[in-house]
């Protein structure tokens, strides 16, 4: 690629970001405006195993932010929000691109849905889904990850997740495989413990968790952005 077209290229990256950044910062904004929603327990017994935040109701499979978060979460807007022990809100905001188009929760082409996010999955319909959520073990900043079985046959069972504190520094950017070893009724769970802390708190939001068939390698030289991934920020 010539100089000028390389020049041209990353400043199409650059200005993706900047478009995709704003829009979290706003949906922030909004999200964070709303009273707190946490959910009464139901049961005195809340789970700390991934599986049984995951329940059936009827064809699909709810995702129980509640109790995910020991009671400290809940989704406002299709977002997810998590009340902190100090009082303080942690908001997880999901963006995503299909084929390189741009979208929030839902993508759809002539209305069929193409592409969702949100923790109503519906494993075996056709449409690709996914889902996060940020909790506390222990103390610990944990980040759970959901796919359901659309994606993973999509993708034929190799997704990458690459994460980091600043997306635009190649050399802080950390890579692992998708784990489907553990699922629920068609939804995959797996998790990010490590170098996740920017989560809590990032001014200006450069970090994010991005869910994709491309490797960090295909993130550093910026092929993905055509592509469809998940954005997790």
């Amino acid at each position: 690629m010539k100089r000028g077209a390389v020049q041209k290229h990353h400043q199409m990256v650059f200005a993706f970001f900047a478009v995709l950044i704003a829009a979290i910062v706003i949906l922030m904004v909004l999200i964070l405006r709303g009273e707190p929603e946490l959910v009464s327990p139901m049961d005195p017994f809340v789970s700390d195993y991934p599986p049984d935040w995951i329940e059936r109701q009827g064809n699909v499979q709810h995702i129980n932010v509640s109790e995910a978060t020991q009671l400290r979460g809940d989704v406002r807007g299709g977002h997810q929000r998590y009340f902190e022990p100090s009082g303080d809100m942690t908001v997880l905001v999901f963006a995503g691109a299909y084929q390189g188009n741009f979208f929030n929760n839902i993508y759809k082409q002539d209305e069929s849905v193409l592409f969702r996010i949100h923790n109503e999955p519906i494993p075996n319909d056709g449409i690709p889904e996914f889902f996060a959520v940020y909790t506390r073990k222990e103390g610990k900043p944990m980040l759970y990850m959901f796919v359901d079985d659309d994606w993973k046959l999509r993708s034929g069972s190799q997704l990458y997740v690459v994460w980091g504190s600043d997306l635009r520094d190649s050399a802080g950017l950390h890579e692992k495989t998708f784990d489907f070893s553990l699922q629920q009724n068609g939804v995959y769970i797996d998790y990010l413990d490590e170098d996740i802390d920017w989560i809590i708190d990032q001014n200006p939001v450069w970090g994010g968790v991005i869910v994709s068939q491309f490797d960090k390698s295909s993130i550093v030289d910026e092929s993905f952005i055509e592509g469809t991934y998940v954005l997790v920020r």
